[in-house]
């Protein structure tokens, strides 16, 4: 079997969304905490019958924890690129019958490692256990398809892909299957 080859260059974008997406992925049960309390404050500010300044700053408070939704998980993405010196890794990786390999000179890692496996519409992400996550550009798999790349991990980790929770596809399902101890990316 050929070994199916593929990259990723990070940026700080990249590393951002790679951060939102681990955040999303083991901790989105405080994102919908924050979400249900900053609702609720914005509602006591409408229709709470109490003095305007207190409403005032009701209203001000849940908007802003509103729109700091993913303010956690940028920090995070900020203190990586800054740990890592602003000089962001390349990954040349190589995914053989039984391990990969993200760069020619670093040890394999087995497919049993990882913990979860996530995609988007433009890169996969595999997550060992809750504190690390390599992160695949998809239109740089080569020596097979994207599906043959998905099918061996997911063959070999007994994981399925899915993917990353957000508003738009969260159901209850998502809050009993969380795990809460991510203690944040590394590269």
């Amino acid at each position: 079997m050929t070994n199916i080859t593929a990259k990723m260059a990070h940026s700080k974008e990249s590393v951002e969304l790679m951060c939102i997406t681990q955040y999303n992925t083991f901790e989105f049960r405080k994102k919908v905490i924050l979400y249900v309390i900053a609702a609720a404050l914005i509602v006591f500010g409408i229709m709470g019958k109490v003095a305007t300044s207190i409403s005032l700053v009701c209203i001000m408070i849940g908007c802003f924890m509103l729109t700091g939704s993913n303010a956690v998980a940028k920090s995070r993405a900020d203190a990586v690129i800054k740990q890592l010196g602003g000089q962001l890794p390349v990954f040349n990786y190589s995914f053989g019958p039984t391990k990969f390999s993200f760069n020619p000179d670093t040890e394999p890692v087995s497919y049993t490692s990882f913990s979860r496996l996530a995609e988007d519409s433009d890169y996969l992400y595999m997550f060992l256990q809750n504190r690390a996550a390599f992160m695949v550009q998809k239109n740089t798999v080569s020596g097979g398809s994207v599906n043959d790349l998905k099918e061996l991990i997911a063959r070999k980790t007994n994981l399925t892909w899915k993917q990353p929770v957000t508003f738009l596809n969260f159901s209850l399902k998502n809050l009993s299957n969380r795990d809460d101890s991510f203690q944040g990316p590394r590269l």
